[in-house]
């Protein structure tokens, strides 16, 4: 082999190698372990012949090979686990010293491997993975280090052989080929970023002075490029990995060769991962983005920029710090303020596609720790940020068929109907009336979600990406899970949503799960994978069982309700519910504010009633009626029983007395026990609040009505003896 070393001087201390020692103890501190810790039994003392013959064993079927000088080709065998002994003692007398080099030579001479590169260098990098980080680090800086002298003047004299020559015409020429590639492949990114540095190296010093030989045909920085360019993809992966670190992101290793594929990783999920490290608000993570986006000091780790000391340092930082500070202030370096990975790909920058991982990403871990429910709720709160409708159609589905269905269910039919869920963890939680209630609020603003998109279901997403900056690495690639899941999104069925709404809303308004199947006929057919994309007939008028069912949940919500004030949005469940079964909002409602001011909680619905164009106004002036001709019977029958007033009873006209009894009569045995006189305290419900009431029921309609005018004329009277009713 060519040993010359040509002028070439003492050089300090190489760039790379001091960066890739960095990222070795960066390695060390995230993991809290030594990456020595993985190698097996390093070289036994002596080789024994039975353990070398079992690495040269040859496949019978293959005939023996000599080479171009008539020796022998004996290559190891396929088993790196079986040659590994044989090749810790060819190479270790790299690990001594320069002139012990020549030892290397003689043993794969005598094997007939000179010559044969791609298997030299193979051997090679095989042998250098399993070096102990000191043995490496101490001989990897310079010429003059055995380690890359070896690999220096294997790049010399691979420059005289035929093989070069064609590559060369063809400009297909690539330095220490193989070991690029099994850097590329690499699972040991801090020994694939040691080894890259010292192929680096050699080719460096090789190719440095045939520059000026070849008058400018071999440039020194044309032949070390591809390497560097693979040393600053080394130093990306490893900014994924570490900054990842105990995060599961997939079956398969990040590797250069892996990410660069498109096939194996959506870089998007990876910064999702990253910016859920930071924090699970969509809030924050989006103030974050933007000032990621926005921040000039950003730049790509791929790039030469990269390799700027503070720059990879501040990288190797963050991936050791890779939460934000409770103590953050503007002192601290941008990049720890920052979702690293994002910083690294801000040509990802997509935020639909990024709001998508994150609420998959949050709903797989509700999923697996169904006690936390603020997990899901951010996982919602992500997907209010997507735009895209082709996207919140398709993740909309993905959530609901994974991880919302099958605890319906499970819910309605038993957990051997849901076999994707953990019964021992799931079934205590059923019965947690505040844990269904949330989980169905979720779950129904997901069908809304999925109902919003109804018509998108049929846009195609385009393929065409934006160019951009070459040296940045890797460039814009599909997103190869939200595709998938693109691809498995069905065309929904919009009545079959509404049912599956409808039954969501009654299971928050019952206890009873036996009057189900008479109101839903289809139930069992429900909830499964695919019903959703079966149609399912609405129903054009309510049955018997559907309006039985209907009028006890609007009772039983007004009775069950203690707050100050209602809102229409309390009632959506029943308004849903009412919807499917062919009932108008309208009518619900007005039945529903007639049973609040039958409980006598007539503060609560005061701001309900403001717009007449929401409810039935002939409906509630009648069943209006009712009631307060109730409440001022009650309140005539107090009245008559304090001698006092009685001189107050001689003011009211006999015949609105007479009427307003004969009401009451009728109302009570229509409805027993339904309208409310008196308070939970005893006392009568206040006159003031019926005055009120019947005020209302006459500026609702533009026609005047005589019973309402003498109602209220009754009523003020009363109020004169309004001490007798407190």
């Amino acid at each position: 082999m060519n040993t010359s070393l040509e002028a070439i001087d003492s050089l300090t201390e190489n760039k790379w190698v001091k960066e890739a020692i960095a990222w070795r103890e960066t390695f060390e501190r995230v993991t809290s372990k030594s990456i020595d810790c993985d190698i097996p039994s390093q070289t036994e003392n002596i080789l024994s012949f039975a353990t070398f013959a079992k690495g040269c064993l040859q496949d019978r079927q293959s005939s023996l090979k000599h080479n171009k000088t008539g020796n022998l080709i004996i290559h190891l065998c396929d088993s790196t686990r079986d040659r590994k002994q044989i090749l810790l003692h060819m190479f270790g007398p790299l690990t001594k010293d320069v002139f012990s080099s020549k030892s290397t030579y003689q043993a794969f001479e005598h094997l007939g491997l000179i010559g044969d590169y791609e298997t030299l260098l193979k051997y090679y990098g095989e042998w250098f993975m399993s070096l102990p980080k000191d043995q490496i680090e101490k001989q990897c800086n310079g010429v003059l280090c055995p380690i890359v002298r070896w690999l220096h003047d294997m790049v010399l004299d691979y420059m005289e052989s035929d093989e070069y020559t064609k590559k060369k015409d063809n400009n297909k020429c690539l330095f220490l080929e193989t070991l690029h590639t099994f850097c590329c492949e690499a699972t040991d990114l801090s020994r694939a970023f040691l080894l890259a540095s010292v192929c680096r190296d050699a080719i460096f010093f090789a190719t440095n002075n045939i520059e000026d030989k070849t008058y400018g045909l071999i440039t020194c920085e044309d032949c070390v490029k591809p390497w560097e360019t693979l040393l600053r993809r080394l130093r990306v992966c490893l900014c994924m990995s570490l900054r990842l670190h105990g995060i599961y992101v997939g079956s398969l290793p990040i590797t250069v060769s892996n990410v660069e594929s498109g096939e194996v990783f959506s870089i998007y999920q990876l910064i999702s991962h990253d910016e859920l490290s930071m924090s699970y608000k969509n809030d924050h993570i989006i103030e974050m983005e933007l000032s990621c986006v926005e921040n000039p000091d950003s730049f790509y780790p791929s790039t030469v920029d990269g390799d700027e000391p503070n720059n990879w340092k501040l990288l190797q930082l963050a991936c050791v710090n890779n939460t934000t500070s409770s103590e953050e202030n503007v002192d601290t370096p941008f990049v720890l303020r920052s979702p690293l990975l994002l910083m690294c790909f801000l040509h990802f920058y997509e935020p639909a596609k990024l709001a998508c991982h994150r609420t998959l990403i949050l709903a797989q871990k509700w999923g697996e720790n169904p006690h936390s429910l603020y997990l899901l709720e951010n996982a919602l709160s992500s997907l209010r940020s997507v735009h895209d409708l082709k996207y919140l159609c398709a993740v909309c589905q993905e959530v609901w068929n994974n991880n919302l269905r099958p605890i319906y269910r499970a819910f309605l039919f038993g957990f051997h109907e849901a076999h994707e869920l953990c019964e021992v963890t799931f079934s205590p939680l059923l019965n947690e009336a505040s844990w269904m209630k949330t989980v169905n609020k979720i779950t129904l603003e997901v069908i809304t979600f999925l109902r919003s998109t109804f018509d998108a279901i049929v846009t195609e997403e385009s393929n065409e990406l934006r160019n951009e900056d070459p040296e940045v690495w890797p460039p814009r690639q599909n997103d190869i899970i939200l595709d998938n899941i693109l691809r498995r999104s069905g065309a929904l069925d919009d009545s079959s949503l509404e049912i599956h709404s409808a039954v969501i809303c009654a299971l928050q308004l019952t206890d009873d799960l036996s009057t189900l199947p008479s109101c839903f006929p289809m139930i069992h057919d429900l909830f499964l994978r695919e019903s959703t994309v079966i149609h399912q007939p609405l129903t054009l008028q309510p049955n018997e069982a559907q309006s039985a069912f209907l009028n006890h949940a609007l009772r039983r919500k007004a009775v069950l309700f203690d707050g100050n004030t209602l809102n229409y949005d309390d009632l959506d469940d029943i308004t849903t519910l009412a919807r499917a079964w062919g009932m108008d909002k309208s009518y619900v409602l007005t039945e529903f504010l007639l049973v609040m001011y039958e409980q006598g909680k007539d503060d609560c619905v005061q701001h309900l009633i403001t717009s007449t164009r929401l409810i039935e106004i002939e409906r509630f002036q009648d069943g209006g009626m009712c009631i307060a001709c109730v409440r001022l019977d009650a309140a005539l029958l107090v009245l008559k029983r304090a001698k006092k007033y009685r001189n107050i009873l001689s003011m009211l006209d006999a015949d609105t007395c007479e009427w307003v009894k004969e009401q009451a009569e009728i109302n009570k045995k229509q409805r027993p026990g339904c309208v409310a006189t008196h308070r939970e305290d005893g006392k009568l419900i206040s006159l003031e609040n019926t005055q009120d009431l019947i005020l209302r029921i006459k500026r609702m309609s533009s026609a005047s009505r005589v019973d309402a005018t003498a109602l209220s004329t009754m009523c003020d009277v009363l109020l004169k003896a309004s001490d007798v009713f407190e």
